[in-house]
């Protein structure tokens, strides 16, 4: 497989910025890290972020921070699974966002995006206000996120497969990327 777009690695007070390009700064015991990767096999692509600590120290305001964005994530595969009405999904999503410390900092612009053989494909973006259902053998990167500036990005996405009965994980990585290496 080749990189489906530049992966992201971010750490320490730059973890809140989603897109950083990975540079030469050491990271330090405890600081937060947010990964984002995609692969390009065969044509067809994936998309995969998770978030860790720098093993070391802990740090109870990025643990709560991650704790959160898990939260919204299994929250929201709870209504994947019972609807695939992007609509009811996005409110879904932000009723609960907004029962979070860090309802200001829910990223409320989409929680996915459509992909296979594009990066973005139909249904396109998903976000409140857009109508329409997810359909079967769509694939989607499903990634509801908070991201708090000079904290980190409390996110966990996978690409899933829809189904008639909901939605199937394409990629197999474990959902707590962190909280061993938080402690260790």
């Amino acid at each position: 497989a080749s990189e489906a777009f530049p992966t992201a690695v971010s750490s320490g007070h730059y973890a809140g910025i989603k897109h950083a390009t990975p540079g030469q700064r050491v990271m330090e015991a405890g600081e937060p890290v947010f990964l984002d990767v995609g692969a390009n096999l065969h044509g067809l692509m994936s998309d995969v972020s998770r978030c860790a600590i720098v093993p070391g120290r802990r740090n109870p305001e990025v643990e709560r921070l991650y704790r959160e964005g898990e939260a919204l994530y299994r929250h929201g595969l709870e209504v994947l699974t019972a609807t695939r009405d992007i609509g009811a999904v996005s409110s879904a999503l932000t009723d609960r966002a907004r029962q979070s410390p860090f309802a200001e900092d829910f990223c409320a612009g989409g929680w996915g995006h459509g992909i296979g053989m594009a990066l973005i494909e139909a249904p396109g973006g998903l976000f409140v206000g857009k109508d329409g259902a997810l359909e079967p053998n769509m694939v989607i990167a499903y990634e509801p996120m908070f991201v708090v500036a000079g904290l980190g990005t409390g996110v966990v996405e996978d690409t899933f497969l829809v189904t008639e009965d909901g939605v199937e994980p394409l990629s197999r990585l474990p959902i707590d990327s962190w909280s061993a290496a938080a402690h260790a």
